[in-house]
C-alpha cells in the first residue's frame, strides 16, 4: 500500500512512503523511498521470526540500505535486526547473528558484519522466548564472518587520519595510521597487535604483539621481593618467527654455564672443577685462575703489585680456634730489587693455636 508519492520532473527521482501488511514479502515494513531503488526500512512492530535457530523479535527495528537491483535479497529477505541495521552491499549474512544483538547498530555488508551497543546478559541461553537478566549489561564491539579462512577474518582495527599525502606513511597514508589491531587468531583465541601491522600486510602473532616501540611500566609493584622465584623474563633475539618473542628461563642460568659452581642441597657447600669429564663444565682435570686466565695449578692466583704494603697480599687464610693442634702455615713472595715492604704470596693464621 502506498501512502504517499511526491514527484519531480524525473521521474525516477520521486521519494515515496510505501506500507506492506499482512503476507507479503515485507510483512509490517514502512518503507521511506527516494526512488524504487533506494529504501528506508522501518519495522514498527514486526513479527516473530528465527535467525540461525536463535528468536527474533523485531519490534521497533529499523534499516537503512539499498533496495534496489543488487541488494533486493538482503534488504527484502535479511529484515532488521537490531534497532538500527545498516546494510551495504552483499549485506544477506546470518551467520556471525546472535538474539542479544539488539540495543545497538548492527552493520552488515561485504559478506561481513559488526555490532556496537549494548548486550543484555542472556538468560535464556538462545532459547524459545528470548529474555535477559534485568540490570546486567555489557557494552560491546564485535566482528564476525560466515569463514574463518584466515585471509577472510575481520579484524578490528584502531586507525588516526589527517590529510592525505603522495607517497605519506603513517596519518598520511591512505590507510592512515594504525595505532591497534584486534585479530581473530582462531575460534578460540584472539590476538591483540599494537602498532602499525596493516602498513607492512601483517597481523598480530601473539596474544599481546608490539611490533615496533618500547614497553613502560608506570609504576611498579609494590609487592615484597620474591627472592625465592626462580624464573626470568627474557626475549629471544635469535632471528626468525621466535625473534622478539618473550620467554623465561631459570634465574642460575644467568652468567654462564650452569655447571660452572655448584651448590650442594645442604650443607650448602660450593665446588668446582671436580668429577668426571665433561666438555661443558669444569672437570677433574681442569683449573681455577684467579687474576690470570690460563691457571696452571689447581688453584692459581696472580696479583701485580706495585709496592709493598700491609695488604699487599696474594692469598690470605685467617683461621680462628681455641683448639691447640691445628696448623697454619706462611709463605712469603721473592721481592726483587730491595726497598719496600714485602710482598706475601700467601699467609695462614691460626690464632691460639701452638704450631704454625
Amino acid at each position: 500500500m502506498n501512502l504517499g508519492r511526491i514527484y519531480t520532473t524525473a521521474n525516477f527521482n520521486d521519494f515515496r512512503i510505501r506500507a506492506e501488511q499482512g503476507n507479503g514479502p515485507d510483512p509490517g515494513i514502512l518503507w521511506l523511498e527516494n526512488s524504487d531503488a533506494d529504501g528506508f526500512m522501518l519495522r514498527a512492530n514486526g513479527s516473530q521470526t528465527a535467525v540461525n535457530t536463535y528468536p527474533l523479535t523485531l519490534d521497533g527495528f529499523m534499516s537503512i540500505g539499498k533496495r534496489g537491483t543488487v541488494l533486493t535479497p538482503a534488504m527484502q529477505q535479511m529484515p532488521s535486526r537490531a534497532r538500527l541495521h545498516l546494510v551495504d552491499l552483499d549485506g544477506l549474512v546470518e551467520e556471525p547473528w546472535r538474539p542479544y544483538f539488539r540495543n545497538g547498530v548492527l552493520f552488515t555488508g561485504n559478506n561481513d558484519m559488526g555490532y556496537i551497543g549494548h548486550v543484555y546478559h542472556d538468560a535464556s541461553n538462545g532459547t524459545t522466548p528470548w529474555s535477559y537478566t534485568l540490570d546486567r549489561s555489557d557494552f560491546v564491539i564485535s566482528a564476525g564472518e560466515n569463514d574463518l579462512t584466515e585471509a577472510f577474518r575481520q579484524r578490528i582495527r584502531f586507525i588516526y587520519t589527517t590529510t592525505p599525502v603522495a607517497g605519506g606513511t603513517g596519518a598520511e597514508s591512505y590507510n592512515g595510521l594504525e595505532y591497534m589491531q584486534l585479530f581473530p587468531f582462531n575460534k578460540d583465541q584472539g590476538f591483540v597487535g599494537v602498532g602499525d601491522f596493516t602498513a607492512v600486510g601483517q597481523s598480530p602473532t601473539e596474544r599481546l604483539h608490539m611490533r615496533n616501540g618500547r614497553l613502560r611500566i608506570e609504576q611498579l609493584p609494590s609487592d615484597p621481593v620474591a627472592n625465592t622465584l626462580t624464573k626470568v623474563m627474557v626475549v629471544d633475539d635469535t632471528p626468525g618467527a621466535n625473534f622478539g618473542v618473550v620467554k623465561w628461563r631459570d634465574a642460575s642460568t644467568l652468567g654462564g654455564t650452569a655447571c660452572d659452581w655448584t651448590v650442594s642441597a645442604g650443607p650448602n657447600h660450593v665446588w668446582t672443577a671436580t668429577g668426571a669429564l665433561n666438555p661443558n663444565c669444569p672437570d677433574a682435570t681442569e683449573n681455577v685462575g684467579i687474576g690470570l686466565t690460563v691457571p696452571v695449578a689447581k688453584l692459581d692466583v696472580a696479583r701485580t703489585v706495585n709496592s709493598g704494603g700491609a695488604t699487599s697480599l696474594g692469598f690470605n687464610v685467617l683461621m680462628t680456634t681455641n683448639s691447640t693442634n691445628n696448623v697454619g702455615g706462611v709463605f712469603t713472595a721473592e721481592v726483587g730489587g730491595g726497598g719496600g715492604g714485602q710482598n706475601v704470596g700467601a699467609r695462614g693464621i691460626v690464632r691460639n693455636g701452638p704450631r704454625n
